[in-house]
């Protein structure tokens, strides 16, 4: 039995709009990739989004 989808997928929706959608880079992001970034640990902040708020020491 074939697999049976539900409409024709996120390009009928978007049309040509999606392929002209230009990604924004940083500059010099490429010469990060692959690499060890040494950055201070005061540079270094929580994530305010992050939803776990407790942890377990001895988990971790």
């Amino acid at each position: 039995m074939a697999k049976r989808v539900m409409g024709k997928g996120l390009g009928a929706i978007l049309g040509d709009e999606a392929a002209k959608v230009n990604n924004v880079r940083d500059k010099g992001a490429q010469k990060l990739v692959g690499t060890v970034a040494n950055i201070p640990l005061d540079r270094i902040t929580t994530n305010p989004f992050q939803p776990r708020r407790n942890f377990n020491d001895d988990a971790l």
